[in-house]
């Protein structure tokens, strides 16, 4: 989608008329790409590159030669939503539920301050609470555990495609690799998911079977994320939390001093600055304004 996403943007702040508009829509829709198999790698996060370049591209195109485009974009027959979702489009009723509303705003952002993927966020924080509340105060450690047990709802794991993954980038979409820095390490070293292999100790762990997934949990609707992790001792002991408002999620959001620091962690200490600053200066400003003073 982030093709014709950034074209709707280029045409609408470029003020654009409808069949411009069409027209544009349909140079990017038909550049819309991204494969799933490239979890795990560097491609994966170039997606949003590509999809930023295929819209820019598409806008030039428009604006610099007489090439045309076919304006039916979403044709119920051979358009863009029944090629990729098989999914009708029925314009009025499309224009009644727009907004109506907004995953953006109803139930909101979710966000993380690391770079794994965020279907693992309830897992963590409740890696992070079974630790802090249980393991530690009861002098219990990493050596300790037995198995941790991962309780999805039905297939809510499917983006956390590695189970024993061998670098940190497919590591990045491991509910077992990330669990186990949360209890074994006690927090999230973003350098790992940078090597080119995970450590020995994690491979260890996988060999000798002490994570595994359970689809136990009741069916949840899309935009709802849970996750109950169990963790079982060697003597026998075993705690259990269940997470579905972790730090960063529309019901525990992250601070303005929190997002700061996403912010640097994601670009830098200087940029990050450069780019709050030019916020702080557009106060009732709008985006546009922001980007144009960056």
């Amino acid at each position: 989608m982030g093709p014709l996403g950034g074209a709707a943007a280029l045409a609408k702040l470029a003020k654009l008329e409808a069949s411009e508009t069409a027209q544009l829509l349909s140079l990017a829709g038909t550049q819309s790409a991204g494969m799933g198999f490239e979890t795990g790698s560097d491609t994966k996060p170039l997606h949003a590159g590509l999809a930023a370049r295929n819209a820019v591209f598409a806008f030039w195109l428009l604006q610099n030669t007489k090439l045309t485009a076919n304006q039916n974009v979403f044709n119920n027959e051979t358009g863009w939503l029944n090629t990729f979702g098989q999914v009708a489009l029925t314009p009025a009723e499309w224009r009644s539920q727009w907004l109506q509303p907004g995953q953006i705003k109803e139930p909101g952002l979710w966000m993380k301050l690391h770079p794994y993927c965020s279907a693992a966020i309830c897992g963590v924080s409740a890696c992070k609470t079974i630790r802090e509340e249980q393991l530690v105060p009861q002098g219990y450690g990493w050596a300790d555990i037995k198995e941790v047990i991962f309780h999805f709802p039905p297939k809510a794991d499917t983006a956390l495609r590695y189970k024993a993954p061998q670098s940190g980038q497919e590591g990045r979409f491991s509910m077992e690799f990330v669990g186990w820095q949360m209890l074994a390490l006690g927090y999230i070293d973003d350098e790992l998911f940078k090597a080119p292999t995970v450590p020995e100790a994690f491979t260890k762990a996988i060999s000798e079977g002490r994570f595994r997934r359970s689809p136990d949990l009741p069916a949840v609707a899309k935009d709802v994320r849970i996750i109950q992790v169990t963790v079982r001792l060697q003597d026998g002991t075993e705690f259990s939390y269940t997470e579905a408002a972790p730090l960063g999620s529309p019901h525990n959001p992250f601070t303005a001093d929190l997002l700061a620091t996403k912010l640097a962690n994601a670009t830098s200490a200087e940029f990050s600055q450069t780019v709050l600053a030019a916020i702080k200066e557009w106060p009732k400003g709008t985006m546009a304004a922001v980007l144009e003073q960056l």
